[in-house]
């Protein structure tokens, strides 16, 4: 749950402060960050965040990259741009209302929001290929309004 206040935003967090058994070094925990973004960054409210098994060998502490202690849990997941700060409004990449994608590991998307450097987040665009998108429309033409990710790692 997200909540305001004056000086900080209360947002809840998967977090982790050792590595073992996940079981038992998870903790969902309440953080506060502050109400606004700093000038070179972004503000991002998670939607949806899976769990994966890179996400449980990070908690294990057997992952080729593991994050500094503590740690928000979590690698992928989709957000939405939330704030912009005043630094990177002008080069205009990524803009409030955006859907991202974190661009690497260790970002911890298991929160409601996050302050991040935008370098860190991939902007969501809508790519249909005709394979796909051809069928798909012929049997439902009045529905646009989607996203379809497309993934070659089970092929």
């Amino acid at each position: 749950m997200l909540r305001l206040s004056r000086r900080a935003l209360n947002t809840s967090a998967g977090m982790y402060r050792a590595h073992g058994n996940p079981i038992e070094v998870l903790k969902l925990e309440t953080n506060h960050i502050p109400n606004e973004c700093a000038f070179d960054q972004i503000s991002v409210q998670f939607l949806a965040s899976p769990i994966n098994p890179a996400d449980i060998n990070m908690l294990e502490g057997r992952y080729a990259y593991l994050p500094p202690l503590p740690a928000v849990g979590g690698n992928e997941g989709v957000g939405v741009v939330t704030q912009v700060g005043q630094g990177c409004r002008d080069n205009g990449r990524l803009k409030v209302g955006d859907l991202v994608l974190p661009a690497r590991a260790g970002i911890g998307t298991w929160c409601t929001q996050v302050h991040g450097d935008p370098q860190d987040f991939l902007k969501m665009i809508r790519i249909f290929p005709f394979a796909v998108l051809r069928p798909w429309a012929s049997i439902h033409p009045q529905r646009f309004e989607c996203c379809v990710i497309l993934s070659n790692s089970n092929q």
